[in-house]
């Protein structure tokens, strides 16, 4: 919450050391809560800020945020908040294609979810906007159905 929306509240985060610190602080296994109550933060912190993105990379935040999307795979809305972090990151194109087959996941295991759906849908579109070559996998058999059935996915009206 100091985060939110304040962007003097966010750069004495990070020029403290906040990114390092929540992921030394997380990084033990935790609670899901914590974990969640963490990459809330750090979703904050890297939210249109390329900077505070690519420290949280170095940092390691793409493989803790992937260990704890699959450590924590039945809670909603652990995987919604690492979804939202997961779409922040600048990640290479080496990478896209596990982070995409997680998201679909998340998408797939919490489909009734609309904070899921949401965040996965907002990354995905994130993720093909920065590699087109992804769009292959999205439209993959195995992806369709999760696709189709997303809350989020807007249906256009039918012809009478």
């Amino acid at each position: 919450l100091l985060a939110t929306g304040n962007d003097d509240n966010k750069a004495k985060i990070v020029r403290i050391g906040g990114i390092k610190t929540v992921l030394d602080f997380l990084t033990p296994p935790n609670d899901v809560v914590l974990v969640d109550s963490g990459l809330g933060l750090l979703s904050e912190l890297t939210k249109n800020n390329k900077k505070n993105s690519q420290l949280l990379l170095d940092a390691g935040g793409f493989e803790f945020v992937m260990a704890e999307i699959a450590n924590h795979s039945d809670s909603s809305h652990l995987q919604a908040r690492a979804c939202g972090v997961l779409s922040n990151l600048p990640i290479d194109v080496d990478k896209v294609y596990s982070v995409v087959s997680v998201i679909l996941k998340a998408m797939k295991n919490h489909m009734d979810d609309s904070l899921v759906q949401y965040e996965a849908s907002h990354a995905l579109l994130h993720y093909c906007c920065r590699f087109p070559i992804i769009a292959d996998l999205i439209q993959s058999e195995e992806a369709d159905p999760i696709l189709r059935r997303s809350h989020f996915i807007p249906q256009l009206p039918t012809a009478n």
